[in-house]
């Protein structure tokens, strides 16, 4: 696939043909190199979620790392199709007494309200950036630097089985949308209001799915279910 995204810094691409214990390896060893304390986390649906995707969403980094939880034992790459989970966000809540996040809650109303026929086992999940962290912010700069570049590398492999078909929704990317762009090759961007201010969401045409949308950060802007959000089935439709 190797799109190819613009950017500085060292890259190591992860080819398509990898396997799950070489990209496992990979990831592990650069969060040793990195000085990551809070493990690890990449994809949050199920190993079919990679082979047949049909609705791609894109955070940044995992949270994680504060609290009496032992964070750095917590290494995942993918769940196992014989895992309870099927994809994260719809069946393993998050949040206080078995509740689910806001993020979580926005999610399936995103997918309930425009992406009803699509199995959860189709809907591939991952984190742009594997490594956990309080807030992105709490990385230092060159932790932070560096696992952009190891998050890019591992777009061919994680999304070798993209098809054009298939709709990307990547959400709270902010300085990284546009890197994600030239990945894609996004052409003919359009601009919506979402209903909070001068808050915006995009959505482009690729060559190598149906649409890339890029949406505010989910957890903070809770657009699905607001009146305010106008202009939501322009951006779905």
């Amino acid at each position: 696939m190797a799109h190819g995204a613009e950017g500085a810094g060292e890259k190591v691409i992860i080819p398509a043909d990898a396997t799950e214990q070489d990209v496992s390896a990979h990831i592990e060893a650069e969060y040793l190199h990195g000085r990551h304390k809070s493990g690890w986390s990449y994809i949050y649906s199920n190993q079919n979620s990679r082979r047949h995707p049909q609705l791609v969403t894109i955070g940044l980094n995992p949270g994680g790392g504060r609290g009496d939880f032992d964070w750095g034992d917590d290494k995942r790459l993918i769940y196992k199709d014989t895992d309870r989970t099927v994809n994260a966000y719809l069946d393993q809540p998050w949040g206080d007494n078995s509740q689910f996040t806001p993020l979580q809650i926005q999610i399936q109303a995103m997918k309930s309200r425009h992406f009803r026929d699509v199995k959860p086992d189709h809907m591939l999940s991952f984190q742009l950036v594997p490594f956990r962290s309080p807030s992105w912010d709490e990385l230092a700069h060159d932790q932070r630097m560096r696992a952009t570049e190891v998050g890019f590398g591992l777009l061919d492999w994680t999304l070798a089985n993209l098809t054009t078909s298939s709709t990307v929704v990547a959400f709270g990317l902010g300085q990284f949308e546009q890197r994600l762009v030239g990945w894609f090759r996004g052409t003919d961007p359009r601009t919506f209001e979402v209903g909070w201010g001068h808050v915006t969401a995009t959505a482009w045409a690729t060559p190598f799915a149906a649409k890339l949308i890029f949406l505010p950060h989910l957890s903070r802007y809770r657009i699905f279910g607001r009146p305010e959000f106008t202009q939501e089935s322009k951006i779905f439709g």
